[in-house]
């Protein structure tokens, strides 16, 4: 659970805000799991909006630089987009994708998601 304390600090630090899913053993099985899954769901708008600090940050999610022996993190990101953006469907789809991926499991069918909302602290 350190790893993931220190991934959620890094993202607050950084001030990049979303929906932070949350799958690993932890929620089902282990108190202290070997690794976590992870996936940010951003606004599509991110980037375009990014310090260099937080494009730095967004590119070590995509390449899973924290799947080492610090973090234990495996981490993913997507976007979200407006409904009149033309990817608005692809955000839809990663979101039914992840879903998937994190709302079932071929032992015990249907589990449980942890999500946490990550926002930046103005004060």
């Amino acid at each position: 659970m350190d790893g993931l304390e220190k991934f959620v600090a890094k993202l607050q630090k950084a001030k990049l805000t979303g929906d932070l899913w949350i799958d690993g053993s932890f929620i089902t099985e282990k108190i202290e799991p070997d690794d976590v899954d992870i996936v940010l769901f951003a606004p599509s708008t991110i980037r375009e909006q990014a310090s260099l600090d937080q494009l730095l940050l967004i590119e070590q999610i995509e390449e899973l630089a924290f799947k080492d022996d610090v973090y234990y993190c495996d981490t993913y990101i997507t976007y979200h987009y407006g409904k009149d953006d033309q990817l608005y469907w692809i955000g839809e789809y990663m979101r039914a994708y992840w879903t998937t991926q994190y709302g079932f499991s071929q032992a015990r069918g249907v589990q449980g998601v942890c999500g946490l909302g990550i926002e930046v602290s103005h004060g």
